[in-house]
């Protein structure tokens, strides 16, 4: 079930020896004053600041080690490559251990203290004040580069003495920032690697709705849509989910990994079981391949039967029913009904519930127009961490719809929004960016923005682009390049591609503006996403 990342060799010094560090060539502390080991093995992984596993590209950092007296040997695949660890006592000193970690190249040397679940660390980072110390004491430590060498025990000893006299002693409170989870028992590992591996797999491809996904750290909790599943990496992750032994929330992104890559009868074969233990997702993913008839005849009234049958136990299911009714799947919409599956479902903490009800409240479908509620409810849904919450309250905050017009607590919610991959939020922060709205101007962080939005297929982004590119703003600039993407965009129907493109036969071409974007005001009138149906499965 190992299906972790290693970061190095050293996975300790990949997460912590990353700015300032104390080193020799050779290990000097003698082997004699290590403590015994505490464990025939160990496996330690690290946890990041915000307490997730993952660190922003979705990477996971594992150590095995086996004990050979007091010395640990570094498990790894490559047999070329060796590393131990040996814990010392760090005596009188405000930590517990001195860790001395041992290379091919180097050995590095660490603070650490214990945790209720394994180890914090610290680098032992030398001030131009701790070396004025050390010289007084006839110690001068090699610096190269950012690190510093010792080659004996005495300096050494003396050089971890002063930094920990200036950056510990009297200091209340100092922060042991890199934390690392220990297990030493089979069982332990078994368990510890079992959490890894589930953020690992909901990481690439859990469900936004799922519970298990929301409390996920960062920006691993909005979960990934289906079209963003990379099916490929998602099955490396989620391939134990095929074991019976697998949380459910892992069973169920399987499913997903493999409707992703059109296998069609492994995805039922998991919903079926998964529907079996009452797994609320299950049906909506069952309705919907029914409603649509993927994999499995076309049956609409079954897809809604299901979905009335689970709404009442399961809100995800009443959300989604709310759904596929507003977009017509089971005939002519009925919107007091959506509105009332959507209620049922905000009621029951569903963000993307509150969302649809603050669209229909916004345009006032099924009910009376009320902007100001649409936004109270969208900042809700954001409130939650719902990344279109974010793109909505974004949305309302910068054309001041149900709410006062404020450009920078718009960008933040819109950059929120972004990072999560919603193709309006891109374009609608990157034009922002263009122009320094609410946020410091940057033509290049423009451009990455409008070209991820551009490639999702939002032409006033396509537009946005081509103008910028025409014209050498945030990059080099290619008249021919950018022209063709005016004219794609307009082709494609954009009307501020074909404003753009009538002024390229202007004299002189007239600067940014601070215009606003018309083609995204106009779009407010959309019930959802661009693909309605992404966040059912």
């Amino acid at each position: 079930m190992r299906r972790v990342f290693i970061g190095c060799v050293l996975f300790l010094c990949s997460a912590v020896l990353t700015g300032c560090e104390l080193t020799s060539s050779r290990p000097l502390l003698d082997p004699s004053d290590a403590v015994p080991a505490f464990g025939d093995q160990f496996l330690a992984v690290g946890l990041e600041q915000d307490g997730g596993f993952l660190n922003q590209k979705g990477e996971a950092a594992t150590l095995t080690a086996r004990a050979d007296g007091a010395t640990y040997q570094i498990v790894l695949d490559d047999p070329d490559e060796k590393g131990t660890i040996r814990f010392y006592p760090a005596g009188e000193l405000p930590f517990d251990y001195v860790l001395e970690l041992a290379g091919p190249q180097k050995t590095s040397y660490v603070a650490a203290r214990t945790t209720e679940t394994g180890l914090a660390v610290l680098n032992i980072s030398l001030t131009d004040a701790m070396l004025a110390t050390l010289k007084q004491r006839g110690i001068a430590p090699t610096k190269k580069g950012m690190v510093y060498e010792v080659e004996s025990r005495g300096a050494l000893t003396e050089t971890i003495r002063a930094w920990a006299e200036a950056a510990l002693v009297g200091q209340a409170d100092v922060a042991f920032p890199y934390r690392f989870v220990i297990a030493t028992t089979e069982q332990a590992k078994a368990a510890l690697m079992a959490s890894v591996n589930t953020e690992l797999c909901l990481s690439r491809a859990g469900h936004p709705l799922d519970p298990a996904v929301k409390r996920l750290k960062g920006k691993f909790a909005h979960g990934v849509t289906l079209d963003r599943i990379d099916a490929a990496a998602a099955m490396e992750a989620c391939g134990w989910g095929a074991t019976s032994d697998a949380p459910a929330s892992v069973r169920y992104a399987l499913a997903r990994v493999h409707f992703r890559a059109g296998d069609y009868e492994k995805t039922h074969a998991l919903t079926d079981a998964l529907m079996a233990e009452d797994f609320g997702l299950a049906y909506v993913m069952r309705a919907d391949l029914l409603a649509r008839g993927i994999g499995v005849a076309e049956d609409k009234a079954a897809a809604r039967g299901l979905l009335e049958k689970a709404a009442p136990r399961h809100p995800a299911a009443a959300y989604t029913l709310g759904l596929l009714t507003a977009y017509g799947q089971f005939g002519e919409p009925d919107f007091t009904a959506v509105r009332r599956y959507y209620e049922q479902a905000a009621e029951a903490g569903i963000a993307p519930a509150r969302v649809g009800l603050g669209l229909l409240y916004r345009n006032g479908t099924g009910v009376e127009k009320d902007e100001v509620r649409a936004y109270r409810l969208f900042q809700a849904a954001a409130a939650s961490g719902d990344a279109q919450g974010h793109m909505e309250a974004g949305r309302a905050l910068y054309f001041g719809i149900g709410t006062k017009q404020d450009y920078d607590s718009a960008f933040g919610h819109l950059k929120i929004a972004a990072d999560a991959g919603i193709a309006d939020a891109q374009y609608i922060a990157g034009f922002m960016r263009a122009r320094g709205q609410g946020t410091e101007k940057s033509e290049r962080a423009a451009i990455e923005l409008l070209t991820r939005a551009s490639d999702a297929g939002v032409l006033a982004a396509k537009a946005e682009l081509g103008w910028m590119t025409y014209q050498g703003l945030g990059a080099t600039a290619d008249r021919a390049k950018g022209r063709r993407l005016l004219e794609e965009a307009a082709g494609e129907g954009s009307t501020i591609a074909k404003e753009y493109l009538a002024l390229l036969d202007k004299p002189s071409l007239p600067a940014m503006g601070s215009n606003v974007p018309s083609e995204v005001q106009a779009d407010v009138t959309r019930l959802s996403g661009d693909q309605p149906f992404q966040l059912n499965r």
